[in-house]
């Protein structure tokens, strides 16, 4: 039995007013350009130094709503550890707070784990798969 085509999730990590305007105005075109659908993953209030690049966008929101009317969908409920860290005790407290989506690990497809949904994650830059997701 053939296995199905790859499957292809995007997902821009660590978006908040700060984040850098050139870029993100770069990556917009393209998910435009090629119609893609991608999961925004939004830092709902920043407190983290790294994030801030640029001083705040006033439209950041704006912007995010319209994205998001194009297919996109922002994420402030799934899980995304930052820099892929995350052990037990984040497992559990996911657990606890009734968030039962993490988008971290290499894996072929999504999988359950303690009643968490695990979306794989490959890495910075598209790999072409055979099958999976």
């Amino acid at each position: 039995m053939a296995s199905k085509p790859a499957q292809y999730l995007i997902r821009f990590d660590d978006l908040c007013p700060t984040v850098s305007r050139e870029r993100w105005e770069r990556f917009l075109a393209i998910v435009a350009r090629h119609r893609v659908k991608p999961i925004l993953a939004v830092v709902r209030e920043n407190r983290n130094a790294d994030l801030k690049i640029d001083e705040p966008d006033p439209e950041f929101w704006d912007r995010m709503r319209a994205i998001e009317g194009t297919g996109a969908t922002i994420v402030m409920r799934l899980f995304v550890a930052p820099r892929c860290g995350f052990d037990r005790v984040t497992l559990r407290a996911l657990f606890c707070e009734g968030l039962g989506l993490l988008s971290n690990g290499f894996a072929n497809r999504r999988f359950t784990r303690r009643d968490i949904v695990w979306i794989p994650q490959q890495l910075c830059e598209p790999v072409h798969k055979e099958s999976g997701l």
